[in-house]
């Protein structure tokens, strides 16, 4: 009887008392013929009441809100699965083939992290699921043109891409202890974008598999919206900084306050 988890799935939870508990269950219903276990990382220390967990579902308390990327490296720690999977508390999981995201991993070694295709409460297809490697170029097509990632989103199949977002990604866990796991330097934003260019620089693809649908009440943990944009602002500045230079970093910035 296998008694490791196949799949660990990390929740960072914050603000989210409304939602928390229906993404769990919808996790109990959808991979119930999976070995998995739940972890709660809980940055949010106004919430207190998880009486609906179950025993192979656990609690991990942050002292404070130590952010996106860093309370998943915590939860890893005390991770088993063999897979990954970050899972954001405002959504729920609507198909359950998740067999087809294991076979992906076992058939392709070198596949290290699955998007999933996330879908508004009104099931219309967000455009930041995935897109092409990240670069000052792309970010100038990102602030001339709608909708840049429209062709990688409405892809049928499985796409190779260059970053899938954060919300509801899959990743093998030795590559993620490989690589480093989560850059805490990015406080919120941009860390998935990090994490997959990483993954691409240790000869590891990153893929696009919208088969699995996840209906995502989006920025409703985050309610501070100018706060929210300077999280964002920052880590775009520091992504760039971080691999192609104070000068680019610098162009991005003045470019932003340009077209916004």
């Amino acid at each position: 009887m296998e008694t490791q988890s196949l799949i660990s799935i990390l929740i960072v939870n914050y603000q989210s008392t409304g939602y928390l508990k229906n993404c769990v269950f919808s996790i109990r219903e959808k991979l119930f013929s999976f070995s998995y276990e739940i972890i709660i990382i809980n940055n949010d220390t106004d919430q207190k009441d998880f009486s609906f967990l179950d025993k192979n579902e656990k609690i991990i308390q942050t002292e404070k809100n130590i952010g996106f990327g860093s309370a998943i490296n915590y939860g890893v720690k005390q991770a088993e699965g063999k897979y990954l999977f970050f899972l954001n508390p405002d959504s729920v999981i609507i198909d359950d083939n998740f067999q087809k995201i294991i076979e992906i991993f076992q058939n392709n070694d070198k596949v290290g992290i699955i998007g999933l295709k996330l879908v508004d409460e009104n099931n219309q297809e967000e455009i930041w699921n995935a897109g092409e490697n990240f670069t000052l170029f792309s970010s100038l097509k990102n602030n001339l043109f709608a909708n840049p990632n429209i062709n990688i989103c409405n892809s049928p199949g499985l796409k190779k891409v260059g970053w899938v977002s954060g919300a509801a990604l899959l990743i093998r866990k030795d590559l993620f202890e490989k690589i480093g796991g989560f850059d805490e330097n990015f406080f919120m934003y941009y860390e998935d974008i990090d994490l997959c260019k990483r993954a691409g620089q240790s000869d590891f693809e990153v893929v696009f598999f919208p088969q699995i649908k996840i209906k995502h009440f989006s920025g409703r943990s985050f309610r501070d919206k100018k706060g929210q944009k300077k999280y964002y602002y920052q880590s775009q500045e520091y992504y760039f900084r971080k691999y192609y230079g104070k000068f680019v970093s610098f162009f991005i910035s003045i470019l932003r306050k340009i077209t916004h």
